[in-house]
């Protein structure tokens, strides 16, 4: 469903070029979604001062990172096809998903 609402923000055209890129951008979400139940971080038992970042934190930092990336290239190609308002359909894709979280 999520990925047939962004695939609505492009024409018929774009839509085939694009569509690997939001498979990707879904993939990486739902990747960062699972890490975050992982800890990020492990104490040492006995020694209080010293810590290690997990296998988890780094994963979750770099899909961040490329998910990011992903959003920011979606934006930049949806700017392409700006309403009259000044909004792209992304943005106000992403406005209603803002707004739905508040609610």
């Amino acid at each position: 469903m999520r990925k047939q609402l962004l695939l609505d923000l492009f024409d018929g055209k774009e839509q085939k070029v694009i569509e690997p890129l939001i498979d990707e951008v879904l993939y990486l979400e739902s990747q960062i979604k699972s890490l975050k139940s992982m800890p990020f971080i492990l104490r040492h038992p006995k020694r209080d001062g010293v810590q290690k970042i997990t296998q988890a934190g780094k994963l979750y930092k770099e899909y961040l990172n490329q998910y990011t990336n992903g959003i920011k290239t979606l934006l930049g190609l949806s700017r392409k096809a700006e309403q009259a308002d000044g909004k792209s359909p992304l943005r106000l894709y992403l406005e209603k998903l803002e707004s739905d979280k508040e609610k």
